[in-house]
């Protein structure tokens, strides 16, 4: 049962569950282009692997992994759509169910490696905390030069 798919869009909402460099509050903000908070949560099924040759993860189905990340609430369709620009072309917005720290199952929208795109990942899992002193803000200042980078997509 990978990802405990949630059947509309309407039950996904406008929340969305985040794995990698959209868990910084800075890279955050400068992609939404608001001032998110987010809480804890669980993606059960699914494992999360660094890109290959990059600094950020993907997510893929698998049986009993757990990918833990933060769900943020109250995205408007203008941060979702700078979202969705920010993401390359081998994720998809795909709904998924979270798990919060009470254990309760939520739906939100996660962004998947596409099946097509799977090959660009390395067995290595994604090491948050290395990203956080390596590598934040060398990110963060390369898309941050890139400036208006989500209308040009």
């Amino acid at each position: 049962m990978p990802g405990h798919r949630v059947h509309t869009e309407a039950d996904a909402g406008m929340r969305l569950f985040c794995y990698g460099t959209l868990q910084f509050d800075s890279i955050m903000r400068e992609v939404s282009g608001h001032r998110c908070s987010g809480v804890p949560a669980v993606l059960d099924h699914y494992a999360c692997f660094t890109v290959r040759g990059e600094v950020f993860p993907g997510i893929v189905p698998a049986r009993r992994a757990h990918t833990p990340g933060l769900l943020y609430s109250g995205l408007g369709a203008a941060a979702m759509r700078r979202l969705d620009s920010f993401e390359s072309d081998y994720y998809a917005r795909e709904r998924v169910a979270v798990r919060e720290p009470a254990g309760r199952l939520v739906p939100a929208w996660a962004y998947v490696v596409r099946p097509d795109a799977r090959g660009r990942l390395s067995e290595q899992a994604w090491d948050r905390e290395w990203f956080e002193r390596e590598q934040l803000d060398i990110f963060l200042r390369r898309i941050s030069r890139e400036g208006s980078w989500w209308a040009r997509r």
